[in-house]
C-alpha cells in the first residue's frame, strides 16, 4: 500500500461507496437483455453458448447474478459481471462502471483509471469489498442514528466557522445568518484530541470503542488510540426528515485537477483493514432534507448537494438533496416521513443542467421517476431544465438571476423529447449505442447531445 498515495486510495475507497447505490440489474442490464420473472431477472447468459432461458439470473435485492450452466464460478455482483464480461480486472470494471453511471466525471476517470496499479493492490482492493459486503461484520458495525447525531453536532458546537468560510457562505452562496450558524462550520482538523475530550466529557458513556462505530472515527491498533479524519474544508451538516444528523460532508478548501471538492467525514477505510485498526465505517449516501422557515408550499424539490436546497427552500419549498443523481435508493422513506408534516401534490426535478447531455444521468433519474410514481401516485411529477450557460446548479440560476429562464415539463413530454434527442444523435453518430463511442467521441457525444437538447426544450 505504500506505493499509493492517499489520494488515489481515498477516492478510490469513495468511488466504491458511490458504486454500491448501483443496482446490480442496472449494470447487468447494459449487457444483456433481462425479462422479470417474480423477485428475480432471467436472460441468456453471454459466457456460453446456450439458447436456455433461465440458467441465468439477476437478483436485485441481494445484489447478486449467477449463471447456473457455467458453474460455481460465475456469479457475485455487478462489478463482478463486468470484470468477467469485459475480460478486464475487478478495480477497472469497477471505474468504467462508475465513469458509465455518473458517479465520477471523465476528469476523474483520466486521472485515476489505468494507472498500472499491481496485482497485489487489486487483489486486496477486492477481498477487502467481498469482506464489506459479507453479512455479520463486525467491523461494520455502526453506532444508532441518536448517536451519530450528539456526536457530530458536539463537534459542530466546539468548532468556529473561519473568516473564509463565512465570507464564502455569505458572499457566494447567499446564505441568511440563521441559516449560516444552524449546520455549517469549518471542520477541526488540527484539534483532534480536543475535541474527541470535549465529545466524551458532554457524553462520558460514549467509549473509545462506541466512537470508534462513529463515521469519521477509528482506533489504531499499532497506537490504541482514539482518532479520527477528515480534510481542511467547510462543515456541513446533513439532516433528516427530523432534523437528526446523519452525516458531515466537507467541502475542501483545496483540490487537485480531476477530484471532487465534496467528500464524508467517512473512515470507511479502516473497516476494509481490520488488522490495522479497530471499528470505522462509512455514512452510505444519505437524503439531505430542508424545510423552508415561513409558510408551507406542497410543494417538493429534489435537487443535487446542499447548496441547491439551500436556494430552493427560500421560496417556501421543502427540498431533499441526494448525493447525486444515482444517490436517489431509499429517497421514499425521506418522501414519506416529509409527508407526515406537509402533504404534497407536486414534486419538481431540479438536476444540475448537464443532466440533458450525460445520458448515463438522465436515464437514472427516469428510473427513479418511474418508481416515485408508482409509490406516489397522488402527487405529480415535473422537470425543470435551465441553459447551462445560465447556471450549473439551480442555486448559480437562482444566484446569477436566471430563475426566469427555468423551464417546466411534464414528465411524460420530458423523458419523450430528450430520448428522442437521443436516438437522433446516435443515429447521426452511426451507433447503436453509447459505449461503442470512444472517450474523445464521447465527450464531444455529450456535448452535441446537450446542446440539441437546449435546442429542442428551451
Amino acid at each position: 500500500m505504500a506505493n499509493y498515495n492517499k489520494e488515489r486510495y481515498e477516492f478510490i475507497e469513495q468511488m466504491f461507496e458511490k458504486l454500491d447505490t448501483v443496482s446490480v440489474d442496472a449494470v447487468v442490464g447494459q449487457y444483456v437483455q433481462l425479462r422479470q420473472q417474480g423477485r428475480h431477472l432471467m436472460g441468456y447468459c453471454p459466457f456460453h453458448q446456450g439458447s436456455h432461458l433461465g440458467s441465468f439470473i439477476v437478483t436485485p435485492d441481494k445484489g447478486l447474478w449467477k449463471c447456473f450452466a457455467c458453474g460455481d464460478g460465475y456469479g457475485g455482483n455487478g462489478i463482478n459481471f463486468v470484470s468477467k464480461y469485459k475480460g478486464i480486472n475487478y478495480l477497472d470494471a469497477a471505474f468504467d462502471i462508475a465513469k458509465d453511471h455518473g458517479l465520477i466525471s471523465f476528469d476523474e476517470y483520466e486521472k485515476f483509471a489505468n494507472q498500472n496499479y499491481s496485482d497485489n493492490y487489486i487483489r486486496e482492493l477486492t477481498e477487502r469489498q467481498e469482506r464489506k459486503h459479507k453479512k455479520n461484520s463486525p467491523n461494520q458495525v455502526k453506532a444508532n442514528a441518536q448517536i451519530i447525531h450528539n456526536v457530530y453536532l458536539c463537534i459542530k458546537e466546539n468548532s468556529v466557522l473561519s473568516p473564509d468560510h463565512k465570507e464564502t457562505l455569505i458572499n457566494e452562496r447567499k446564505l441568511s445568518p440563521e441559516r449560516i450558524k444552524e449546520d455549517y462550520f469549518t471542520f477541526p482538523i488540527r484539534s483532534k484530541e480536543k475535541i474527541i475530550k470535549k465529545i466524551q466529557k458532554q457524553y462520558p458513556e460514549y467509549s473509545d470503542a462506541i466512537l470508534a462505530t462513529v463515521p469519521g472515527f477509528f482506533i489504531k491498533k499499532s497506537t490504541g488510540k482514539l482518532s479520527y479524519s477528515g480534510y481542511k474544508g467547510l462543515g456541513i451538516l446533513i439532516r433528516d426528515c427530523n432534523g437528526l444528523i446523519q452525516a458531515i460532508q466537507i467541502r475542501k478548501d483545496t483540490k487537485k485537477e480531476g477530484e471532487s471538492r465534496y467528500t464524508w467525514f467517512s473512515s470507511s477505510f479502516a473497516s476494509y483493514k481490520p488488522e490495522e485498526f479497530i471499528g470505522g465505517c462509512g455514512c452510505g449516501s444519505p437524503k439531505d432534507v430542508l424545510f423552508p422557515n415561513g409558510g408551507k408550499k406542497h410543494i417538493l424539490c429534489i435537487t443535487e448537494g446542499r447548496f441547491k436546497s439551500e436556494k430552493l427552500i427560500e421560496s417556501g419549498n421543502t427540498s431533499i438533496s441526494v448525493q447525486g443523481v444515482t444517490s436517489w435508493k431509499g429517497i421514499e422513506k425521506s418522501i414519506s416521513d416529509c409527508m407526515k408534516k406537509i402533504v404534497y401534490s407536486k414534486i419538481y426535478l431540479f438536476f444540475d443542467s448537464d443532466i440533458l447531455g450525460n445520458r448515463a444521468l438522465f436515464v437514472q433519474s427516469e428510473k427513479m421517476v418511474r418508481f416515485l410514481q408508482a409509490q406516489f401516485p397522488d402527487i405529480t411529477f415535473y422537470y425543470a431544465f435551465w441553459h447551462k450557460k445560465d447556471g450549473k446548479g439551480i442555486d448559480d440560476c437562482i444566484n446569477n438571476g436566471n430563475m426566469k429562464t427555468v423551464k417546466f415539463f411534464s414528465v411524460g413530454n420530458a423523458t419523450r423529447l430528450v430520448n428522442n434527442c437521443f436516438i437522433e444523435l446516435l443515429e447521426k453518430y452511426g451507433i447503436k449505442k453509447f459505449q461503442q463511442l470512444t472517450h474523445e467521441q464521447a465527450v464531444q457525444f455529450i456535448s452535441d447531445l446537450q446542446n440539441a437538447c437546449e435546442q429542442i426544450l428551451l
